[in-house]
């Protein structure tokens, strides 16, 4: 699925936003403060997610949906139903 410029979407939580601390974890990649404009974004899974940690702090714009719902895991349970 993309977003209509070709780039797919990411579900992934923000943790901070612009002049909140930046998490520990994300300091290397992102500096001690979130820059104006932007935030830090955060994958449930650590081991294999790509995020802030990698990418820095992306642009608040970049933001296009809010999940509002969460499921379990068996038979799609666990993922996302509702997003705005």
């Amino acid at each position: 699925m993309g977003s209509g410029t070709g780039a797919a979407l990411l579900v992934k939580r923000v943790v901070a936003l612009a002049g909140d601390p930046v998490p520990p974890e994300v300091r290397e990649a992102a500096g001690a403060l979130v820059p104006a404009g932007q935030l830090v974004a955060l994958g449930n899974n650590p081991a294999f997610s790509t995020d802030s940690r990698f990418w820095g702090t992306p642009p608040a714009r970049s933001v296009v949906g809010v999940v509002l719902e969460r499921g379990g895991r068996a038979g799609g349970e666990g993922l996302p139903r509702r997003a705005v």
